[in-house]
């Protein structure tokens, strides 16, 4: 395995099973079965992450729940499994669940499942899970639970769901507790520690990355930043951390993938912006793949600039990278619109939507004068 530790081993790196506290600015206590593990250094790197956040729901803590992490010892599949939240966690595992034969149904608190994305695509990914069988309640306040079921009140109705497992999955904690932070001089919330744009924590001798540090808890992030930490540490020259285009992918069937800024997002920003949807009935791979429902939305400035993207498609994360590195490297959308895409792909379907914004700025009256005018030229 990448991560395990007879890896870590073999490049010559020390790896200690133990509890980690610090004890002053400049030494960590680590202590193992064998006693305890005095270190300094130059310099640390909290890489704590974070765990699944458990709400405050009457009769939960009394009840063997499920989390991300421990679902996956499960020694059979449950008849029917309840889950507590709607965002990528739960979306993915409840629809992974369902098609493993499941009865999965969804408890969102809020009126619309992964509320970060584009709510257009998200209406046709829930349409997809629906017509899958699963089940979910929107509006949903979670109000007591006990080993068989779980009583909810929604705006209209109490309802009383039966399950076999219940599945928390309502956001992720970071792990600051019991590290010593305070004696290392290290200021964190419960929203994680706090760092500046080069990782430094306000000690600057300690760096932190990864979910303990977000804004965004992906692996993608945390290697990232680690990447920059260890360049901060290693040369004179630091580099600041880049949020600008972080992409992420919701791992269902479709995938829905999304890097900058969403509709919703430009209009409460008030950023000027038009938006060009490609759906995929007109993209004939995801026809011939049987995807019903998908789509790709691009949010541009008036002169082409790309400044967000969403994709509910097979493979929608890599679709994406097209655009992700576009905004990176702020190439227009007549540079992708003029890129050939081999056909026929599920990637052409962003030749498709640029070819959209194109259409609409140079196909007007005026450029159809234009041409044929040229046109008396023509040898």
């Amino acid at each position: 395995m990448h991560d395990s530790p007879q890896r870590f081993q073999s490049l010559g790196i020390d790896v200690y099973f133990g509890k980690p506290i610090f004890t002053n600015k400049e030494t960590l206590s680590v202590t193992t079965i064998d006693g305890e593990n005095l270190f300094t250094a130059s310099r640390f790197v909290i890489t704590t992450g974070s765990r699944a956040a458990i709400p405050d729901v009457q009769g939960l803590s009394e009840i063997p729940y499920l989390t991300n992490h421990n679902i996956f010892s499960l020694d059979e599949l449950p008849t029917r499994i309840v889950i507590l939240g709607a965002g990528p966690i739960g979306i993915e595992l409840g629809q992974a669940m369902q098609r493993l034969g499941s009865a999965v149904t969804v408890l969102n608190v809020g009126n619309q499942i992964l509320f970060r994305e584009d709510a257009q695509v998200t209406a046709q990914l829930e349409s997809q899970l629906n017509e899958e069988g699963m089940q979910i309640v929107h509006e949903a306040k979670t109000t007591l639970v006990t080993s068989t079921e779980v009583t909810v009140t929604t705006p209209t109705k109490t309802l009383k769901i039966p399950f076999d497992k219940l599945l928390v999955a309502a956001g992720r904690k970071p792990n600051v507790e019991g590290l010593g932070l305070e004696a290392a001089g290290v200021a964190y919330s419960t929203k994680g520690i706090t760092v500046n744009k080069y990782l430094q924590t306000t000690n600057k001798r300690i760096y932190a990355v990864g979910d303990i540090v977000g804004p965004y808890q992906f692996t993608h992030m945390a290697e990232y930043q680690a990447g920059v930490v260890v360049w901060n540490i290693s040369v004179p020259w630091r580099k600041a951390v880049d949020y600008r285009v972080v992409p992420w992918v919701t791992y269902t069937d479709p995938e829905l993938a999304r890097a900058g800024i969403s509709e919703a997002e430009a209009i409460a920003e008030r950023i000027p912006h038009k938006v060009f949807t490609v759906n995929s009935s007109a993209i004939d791979r995801a026809v011939t793949d049987g995807y019903k429902h998908g789509t790709i939305r691009l949010i541009l400035s008036p002169k082409g600039k790309i400044l967000g993207a969403c994709a509910l498609l097979p493979n929608a994360g890599e679709v994406l990278q097209e655009y992700v590195l576009a905004m990176q490297a702020n190439v227009s959308i007549r540079t992708l619109g003029g890129t050939v895409h081999p056909y026929p792909t599920v990637a052409q379907a962003n030749r498709r939507v640029a070819n959209q914004y194109l259409s609409a700025k140079f196909l007007t009256p005026r450029t159809k004068q234009i041409v044929q005018f040229l046109a008396r030229f023509r040898r």
